[in-house]
């Protein structure tokens, strides 16, 4: 069946290749692709089977290479992005720790001091107290009968006939921190007859054991009168006229708290104790530290010591228990969990895994900044005042809103605005922002969208709440902050901490705002992240427990006046000193 054509080699020994044909693949091939039947020389054998694969290869190796080289390129191209993304990180955190002044993490738990816990002391002992039962207390004065038609049902205690009538909320409140004053400082009172050379007529003499010191704490003076705690009466200044007063107590038990507080055992062989402090910070207020905890310093000494606020908790319930062993046997104390002197030498510069823990809670370096109404920052560690002038819009915003309340028929005293000042301390305020974006994190559930963020503020921030002082702590608040060692002195009713009022009417008082030697009364308004909060309980170290599960508490307590609800509070207690920020204080005289 194969067709042979004469051209082709006949003979058995010419080879195909010898005379035109072609050999492929053993076979001879002619002219024209016609096989014959010449034989093959083996050295000139050529295979289009060969070639054929040859021109399959060759596209697949050429894909193969392009693919290969586009895998490539796509891998260095992810792997500098990932190096740009890092780099970037690193970058940020640089940034956030340059932002935020004076930033140190602790290397060790420490506290200022140990006192030893008996294995064999009840279980009782070992927790910290269950709040007292809790005391509504109402103070009244002894009216004139005739003059009772005076007043409404409302202000009249108990009998009418009695001639009882109530004080007014913030009075009653001034009054009572008084009172609880002069119960603390341990004075008695004795009552003796002194008969009269001149008449024979008998009065009474109350003499008080051991003498105060400073009995003006004990003394609350209010539109003319002077309301005396120790010897229970009300005196005008005008006339000397003198009145008794009264205190009625109505107890209500109070349930124990859902959960006990959580009690963390701590191998004090682990912990830096301080046994001793340096002369000048002794009753000073001294900060435990948990390993890992970052702080923010705002003063130093020269000895190794600072005083700074905690910006983030590593372990609070170590912490709380920290502060427990540190004052179990004196019951209160100068020890707290955010803030206070702490020696340096337990400290370093944060790693890059704390920094992002911090970064988490702040959302940022732009939170971090000053706002831009302040003038230049010289230096962020030292507070500077920037003394706001007649016709400054800002100005006159501040003093719109300070005497708001200060008016008649609320307020009868005229006020005097004498000056106002901008406080700029960039290091306090970082803390205060870091405090108040911690609280609104914890709301929006870690979105930092800026309507989320936005109805947090609006919900935790009050702006501003109002600070009575005077001028020997002014200086300290506004260089360290609200600390509770100094600042929480005049009233423990809702609480042991720094009490802030709604209005200005009630921080006004000369008891809160005291006046200076030329009669210049001291204010300050704050910005307060006051948080979650639930109500005040007289003397309590820290607000109640708000979810057990995680020994979380509220943030803040409040106290109730007259026609409050827990919406609206006249009084605000905040017990972490970066809860507060003062950003004006206002000079003001009363007549």
């Amino acid at each position: 069946d194969a067709l042979f054509i004469g051209s082709c080699p006949s003979g058995t020994d010419v080879h195909c290749e010898d005379d035109g044909g072609e050999c492929v693949d053993g076979a001879c091939v002619c002219d024209g692709n016609i096989p014959c039947s010449c034989p093959c020389d083996i050295n000139k054998v050529v295979s289009k089977l060969n070639a054929s694969l040859l021109w399959i290869m060759f596209p697949l190796v050429v894909i193969f290479v392009c693919i290969f080289v586009w895998y490539r390129r796509r891998k260095i191209r992810k792997s500098r992005e990932q190096k740009a993304v890092i780099q970037e990180k690193e970058e940020q955190l640089e940034a956030f720790r340059n932002s935020v002044v004076g930033m140190l993490t602790a290397t060790t738990h420490y506290m200022p001091k140990s006192i030893p816990e008996s294995d064999d002391a009840p279980l009782a002992d070992k927790l910290l107290p269950i709040p007292p039962p809790l005391e509504t207390i109402q103070w009244c004065w002894k009216e004139t009968p005739h003059m009772m038609s005076n007043h409404g049902p409302d202000v009249v205690v108990g009998n009418p006939a009695d001639c009882w009538i109530k004080y007014n909320p913030a009075l009653n409140t001034m009054i009572e921190n008084a009172f609880q004053a002069y119960t603390d400082s341990g004075s008695t009172r004795k009552t003796t007859l002194s008969q009269s050379p001149m008449t024979g007529s008998l009065k009474k003499v109350l003499t008080f054991y051991p003498p105060s010191v400073d009995d003006s704490k004990f003394i609350v003076r209010w539109d003319g009168y002077n309301v005396d705690v120790r010897d229970m009466q009300q005196t005008k200044e005008a006339t000397g006229f003198v009145r008794d007063i009264q205190r009625i107590t109505d107890i209500t038990v109070t349930a124990p708290p859902e959960a006990p507080i959580e009690r963390k055992e701590i191998d004090l062989s682990e912990v830096e104790i301080g046994n001793s402090l340096p002369d000048g910070l002794i009753g000073e207020p001294q900060m435990v530290l948990v390993k890992g905890d970052v702080v923010q310093i705002s003063s130093q000494r020269q000895d190794g010591w600072a005083f700074g606020t905690k910006l983030h908790h590593n372990d609070e319930v170590t912490a709380r228990e920290l502060v427990r062993l540190a004052s179990k046997e004196s019951g209160d104390t100068n020890t707290f969990t955010d803030t206070g002197w702490f020696p340096l030498d337990i400290t370093e510069i944060p790693s890059a895994e704390e920094l992002t823990a911090l970064q988490a809670k702040v959302g940022g370096t732009d939170a971090l900044q000053a706002p831009s109404y302040w003038d230049a920052i010289i230096d962020p560690t030292i507070v500077q005042l920037h003394k706001l002038n007649h016709g400054d819009k800002e100005r006159e915003t501040v003093i719109k809103s300070f005497m708001a309340t200060l008016q008649p028929p609320r307020f009868s005293k005229n006020v005097e605005v004498v000056g106002v000042e901008r406080i700029q301390n960039l290091a306090m305020w970082q803390s205060y922002v870091v405090k108040r974006q911690t609280i609104c994190y914890r709301e929006t559930g870690g979105t930092d969208s800026p309507k989320a963020m936005q109805v947090a503020l609006d919900r935790f921030e009050r702006h501003w709440l109002w600070h009575g002082t005077n001028v020997e702590v002014m200086d300290k608040i506004m260089q360290q902050g609200f600390n509770r060692s100094f600042c929480g002195k005049n009233a423990t009713m809702y609480g042991k901490g720094v009490y802030f009022a709604r209005d200005a009417e009630y921080s006004a008082y000369p008891t809160y705002a005291v006046p200076d030697i030329n009669k210049v009364q001291y204010m300050m308004a704050c910005r307060v992240i006051v948080g979650e909060y639930c109500p005040g309980i007289r003397n309590a170290l820290t607000p109640e427990i708000r979810d057990s599960s995680t020994q979380t508490l509220y943030d803040t307590t409040v106290g109730l006046l007259s026609n409050d609800t827990m919406e609206n509070p006249s009084i605000y207690v905040t017990y972490h000193d970066a809860q507060a920020y003062p950003e004006y204080l206002i000079k003001f005289k009363q007549s």
